[in-house]
C-alpha cells in the first residue's frame, strides 16, 4: 500500500505514517525513503510537519468519540451522486490510491452503481468501520492489557493497562447522555482488566455505569475470559439485574482446545469457560454473547479443532450466539511467529468453512476476518432488538 501511494503522490506531497503500524513495523518502515513517521505517543510532531494552524495538543485525541457511519460503499455513493463536482473529484482521487484487489466490498449489490459512477471494477469501494450502527458513543475506559498472548502484536503498541479513573469515565458518560446518546460501546483492549492498575475492577465500573438512571444501553467489547471467570458471580448478579442495559457481551475465547489455549498463553481453559456461558444462558437466555475463535494457530491438529467444534456444539441450543472467526496470521515480534508446525492456508480455509457451516446449522450470527471492518452480525442483532 505504501509503495503504491509513494508512486502516485505528487512531488510536493508529504507522506506521514502514524498509528499502530509505526510501532509494529518499525524496521519495515525504515526502508522507505521520503516518509515521515509519527508514533501515536508523539503526535505533536504533526504541528511542524503539516504547519498546523490548530496545535495537536489543543485537540481531543486521547478519548476520541465518533458516530459510527453506514457502510462506506453506500456513504460514498451518496456523495458520488450528490451533484457536487468538487467533492466527487476528491472521492475519485482518493479511491485511485487504493491498490487493485486490496479492498473488498461487502455490498455487492452496489457494484453496478459503482461502475456506472466510473470507478474501475478492480477498485471496489472501501468499506469503513461501520461497527454496530449509527449513533454509538465510544467510551474509552482503558488502554493496554495484562496479557502475554503469543500471537498478539498490539501489546507492543499499547503496553500495560492504563485505566481511566472511574469518576472521569462517569463524567464523560453523563456528558454524552446530555448530548442525546443512548447507545454506548465500552472501548478497551481488554475490558475485563479494567481497574487492575488503580485498585478497582470491571465490576466496579459496570456497577457504577448501570446505576445511572435513564434510557441507554451498553456494549461490552473484548471481555477476556479470565476476568469473566474471576468475577463471574458478581457479573451474573449485575447482568440479571440490569439485563435491559446490555446489548451484548464479547468473549474472545480463541479456541475450544485447552492445549492450544496454553500454547497461545491464554490464562484459562475451555472447560472453565463453557459451563459459565451455559449457566449465564440459563438465567438470561436472550443475552447476546459473541464468541471469538481463531483458526489455525501453530500446532493446531485435528483433535484440537474437533474440541473447538465440540465447544460450539455444546451451545447449539442457545439463542443469540455470535461466532466471530479469524484465521491465524504471523505478526512481527510475536512469539507465535517463531513457533514451528504452522498450519497451511488450505487447511485453515477448510476449517473456517467447517465452522461457518456449523454456525449456519446452529443458527448462530456469524462474521469473519474478511469482513472484520464491518460487523454485519452486530447490525443484525441490533436490528432484531429494534435499536437500528
Amino acid at each position: 500500500m505504501l509503495e503504491h501511494v509513494l508512486r502516485l503522490k505528487s512531488a510536493r506531497a508529504r507522506v506521514v505514517v502514524t498509528g499502530c503500524l509505526t510501532k509494529i513495523h518499525r524496521e519495515g518502515l525504515g526502508r522507505f525513503a521520503g516518509i515521515d513517521i509519527v508514533q501515536p505517543d508523539s503526535m505533536e510532531r504533526l504541528d511542524e510537519l503539516i504547519q498546523a494552524s490548530v496545535p495537536f495538543g489543543a485537540t481531543r485525541t486521547d478519548r476520541v468519540v465518533w458516530k459510527s457511519v453506514p457502510p462506506s460503499a453506500g456513504f460514498l455513493m451518496r456523495f458520488l451522486h450528490s451533484g457536487r463536482p468538487a467533492l466527487q473529484r476528491q472521492i475519485m482521487r482518493f479511491l485511485k490510491f487504493l491498490p487493485p484487489g486490496m479492498i473488498k466490498t461487502i455490498r455487492p449489490d452496489l457494484l453496478p452503481r459503482i461502475r456506472r459512477a466510473g470507478l474501475p471494477d478492480a477498485r471496489r469501494v472501501l468499506v469503513s468501520d461501520a461497527d454496530i450502527g449509527p449513533g454509538v458513543f465510544h467510551l474509552e475506559v482503558s488502554q493496554g492489557c495484562l496479557g502475554v498472548c503469543a500471537y498478539c502484536v498490539f501489546k507492543f503498541v499499547w503496553g500495560k493497562i492504563m485505566s481511566r479513573p472511574l469518576d472521569e469515565i462517569l463524567a464523560e458518560f453523563a456528558a454524552a447522555r446530555r448530548q442525546g446518546y443512548k447507545l454506548f460501546s465500552l472501548d478497551a483492549q481488554d475490558l475485563g482488566a479494567y481497574g487492575q492498575d488503580i485498585g478497582q475492577n470491571v465490576v466496579d465500573l459496570l456497577r457504577a455505569l448501570f446505576h445511572q438512571s435513564g434510557d441507554y444501553r451498553i456494549i461490552l467489547h473484548d471481555f477476556n475470559p479470565q476476568w469473566f471467570i474471576r468475577y463471574f458471580s458478581e457479573l451474573e448478579e449485575l447482568f440479571v439485574g440490569y439485563r435491559a442495559k446490555i446489548v451484548y457481551l464479547d468473549l474472545p475465547l480463541q479456541s475450544g482446545s485447552s492445549r492450544i489455549l496454553a500454547a497461545m498463553r491464554r490464562p484459562y481453559t475451555a472447560e472453565q469457560v463453557l459451563p459459565l456461558i451455559r449457566r449465564l444462558k440459563r438465567v438470561l437466555p436472550d443475552l447476546a454473547i459473541e464468541i471469538d475463535i481463531m483458526v489455525g494457530f501453530p500446532g493446531e491438529n485435528e483433535a484440537d479443532f474437533q474440541e473447538t467444534k465440540n465447544f460450539l456444539a455444546a451451545l447449539r441450543e442457545e439463542k443469540s450466539i455470535f461466532l466471530w472467526l479469524t484465521d491465524y496470521t504471523d505478526r512481527p515480534r510475536t512469539e507465535s511467529s517463531r513457533m514451528p508446525d504452522k498450519i497451511s492456508p488450505d487447511v485453515k480455509d477448510g476449517r473456517m468453512q467447517q465452522l461457518k457451516a456449523l454456525a449456519d446449522q446452529y443458527d448462530f450470527y456469524q462474521g469473519d476476518g474478511v469482513s472484520v471492518i464491518h460487523r454485519g452480525m452486530q447490525q443484525a442483532l441490533l436490528s432484531d432488538q429494534g435499536i437500528l
